[in-house]
């Protein structure tokens, strides 16, 4: 399958992207019901700013919101949400989301497997495996930091993506040093080739982000346009991954 030159790519970047229709609500916590968003960026701005707020009963409502969202295309999204909302009540609880506050305030961290890794030793109930702790990540920071998800690393692998090669799959991703490294890759990826079409002169696609790099992948993934995504996961032509030096 040849690459396609950049004007090519980033049409199809952008004509993916605009496919992607993930539902945008969070839960109004006081009224029970859905709060719905004009779209991702509204879903981004409430969740964010719950995650970091000093309050910790809005950290734990911030966090519910991140799997209300997550599995809003799914049954058991409101067994998910009571469960952590009764489990984070507890001493144990509480104690945790403190240590969720100082992971956001610390930034410790240098790098986004180390990141993904702190987040995993916080043992927050719900959020033990890739996919939604690179949500949590994604809320915080959008700019940077992708979802990796089953229906992504699966495709992925369909199409022999370098930068996922190694990942580790089962019925979910567990979050292994290995699958870390993994993660950081898949990141670094995606800021590159957003950086890229960005600055692509004509580019229909302006502001990129790495998590719009993420959702155009994940819509053609969810609509089964597999050589599609492999096309967009491939690079245009003349592309060199700035990833591959870290394998």
């Amino acid at each position: 399958m040849p690459r396609l030159l950049l004007p090519e790519y980033a049409v199809l970047l952008s004509k993916a992207l605009s496919c992607f229709s993930f539902p945008t609500v969070t839960l109004d916590f006081h009224s029970k019901g859905e709060r719905h968003h004009e779209d991702m960026r509204g879903v981004e701005a409430c969740i964010g700013a719950a995650l970091r707020c000093d309050d910790v009963a809005d950290v734990r409502d911030g966090l519910s919101d991140v799997l209300f969202w997550g599995y809003a295309r799914q049954g058991r999204r409101d067994f998910r949400v009571r469960n952590f909302q009764e489990r984070m009540q507890s001493v144990d609880g509480q104690q945790r989301l403190a240590m969720f506050q100082e992971f956001v305030r610390s930034r410790r961290e240098t790098c986004t497997a180390q990141r993904l890794l702190a987040l995993r030793k916080l043992r927050l109930p719900e959020f033990g495996q890739v996919s939604f702790a690179t949500k949590i990540l994604m809320f915080l920071d959008p700019e940077n930091h992708p979802v990796l998800d089953l229906k992504i690393a699966r495709t992925a692998r369909g199409c022999e993506f370098p930068p996922l090669r190694g990942l580790t799959i089962h019925a979910s991703i567990p979050i292994t040093i290995a699958n870390a490294a993994c993660y950081e890759r898949w990141a670094c990826w995606c800021r590159d080739i957003a950086a890229r079409v960005n600055r692509a002169s004509g580019s229909p696609c302006q502001g990129l982000r790495a998590v719009d790099v993420e959702r155009a992948l994940f819509a053609l993934a969810d609509s089964e346009r597999t050589d599609d995504a492999c096309r967009l996961l491939k690079g245009p032509q003349g592309y060199v991954s700035v990833v591959l030096s870290s394998r």
